[in-house]
């Protein structure tokens, strides 16, 4: 297969509301989009978006990343099946050196034309086995605390199995204890209630909300403490279940077993990490130790959040559901028609959402 063309385009979306990041507000999302096509006039693309505050990158470097793979990609012959061994595309490529966010972009992009050359959709190219149908969603509680509880009925009617609250960002620390045992008691069987701390607390103003929430069922926890390293003996004391998500980016195949050892989940945000499929066979490593992978959006547009619903649905076992509920935040979107996951939508159809043949919004593309 010889790639004929690679085309990088940037984008600037409005968000419906400011997004709130360490030390700024967002009140856009700025991205790259990367379109790799093989002489047969198949086409794969892939999406590079840092998230300020979060992601190691910023765009200006993901930019000159994109322009090193358009030289080095263009007019090469890459093997058909370079992905059956397991490989990365950038494999192909010399691995070169590349920011986590244009890592995903490009492995995404190759996996799509991989995928479209074969006509057969992605997420069963990628997966070991069967991949699931459709895919639970998870809603995002965010407002006032009377928004919040005045939504939960909603919430429960439309069918979905897990709620998350953000805690140690607005409310002080009495009102997130509050609010906690007031949606644990709401709640009720059948709809998971997890916890994002952003890394907010000390340990012991952790152990105060721990003591606090006892005996709410909580499914975990996100990332509680501002030091880290102390996560395995405050989960031992607390016997609060806690997930990982900055972790995460810390986290290698080799370290992964030791995190399992004290950690209920790995929140898994591909553009943050990076890569692609390679990606599922951590996630599968992590199911094997008994660390549940939660699959998690990070304000992506859409062609990302199809990547994103194509490697989640490659889950082994039940399939955690999907934290996408930032896809809402895009007030205009690269693709059209958009993803069906927003309005009183508590799962997602797969196949719907990776094959259906979308357009892109030429407007808000810009070739660089």
């Amino acid at each position: 297969m010889r790639i004929s063309s690679f085309g990088v385009f940037r984008y600037k979306l409005p968000l419906t509301e400011p997004l709130q990041m360490p030390r700024r507000q967002l009140y856009r999302r700025e991205g790259l989009l990367l379109r790799l096509a093989s002489d047969e006039g198949d086409v794969g693309w892939g999406e590079a978006v840092p998230l300020p505050g979060f992601s190691e990158e910023r765009l200006q470097q993901a930019t000159r990343e994109a322009f090193k793979l358009k030289r080095i990609t263009t007019g090469r012959e890459i093997a058909g099946d370079w992905f059956e061994e397991g490989n990365d595309f950038s494999h192909a490529l010399g691995d070169p050196e590349l920011s986590p966010s244009v890592h995903f972009a490009l492995e995404q992009a190759a996996w799509m034309l991989a995928a479209e050359t074969r006509e057969v959709p992605v997420h069963r190219l990628l997966a070991d086995g069967d991949p699931h149908e459709a895919l639970p969603l998870s809603r995002l509680l965010a407002g006032e605390r009377g928004d919040i509880l005045g939504r939960l009925d909603e919430t429960k009617e439309n069918g979905y199995r897990a709620v998350k609250l953000k805690v140690g960002q607005d409310r002080s620390l009495d009102d997130d204890i509050q609010l906690t045992r007031a949606l644990g008691e709401r709640l009720g069987p059948g709809v998971a209630l997890r916890l994002d701390a952003n890394r907010a607390w000390s340990r012991e103003e952790a152990r105060r909300f721990a003591d606090g929430i006892a005996g709410v069922d909580v499914t975990y926890v996100e990332e509680p403490l501002a030091e880290p390293e102390e996560l395995p003996a405050f989960a031992e004391e607390t016997g609060l279940p806690v997930a990982l998500d900055e972790t995460m980016r810390d986290v290698s195949l080799v370290t992964l077993e030791e995190h399992a050892d004290y950690a209920e989940a790995a929140v898994l945000k591909p553009t943050i990490l990076g890569g692609f499929g390679g990606l599922v066979y951590f996630a599968n490593k992590a199911a094997d130790l008994g660390m549940r992978p939660v699959w998690s959006a990070a304000y992506e547009a859409g062609v990302a959040m199809m990547g994103l619903v194509a490697l989640a649905a490659c889950s082994k076992g039940d399939a955690a559901p999907l934290g996408a509920d930032t896809y809402r935040r895009i007030e205009q979107d690269v693709v059209h028609p958009r993803l069906k996951l927003e309005g009183d939508a508590s799962s997602i159809d797969v196949e719907e959402a990776v094959t259906v043949k979308r357009t892109l919004n030429g407007h808000l593309l810009r070739e660089v």
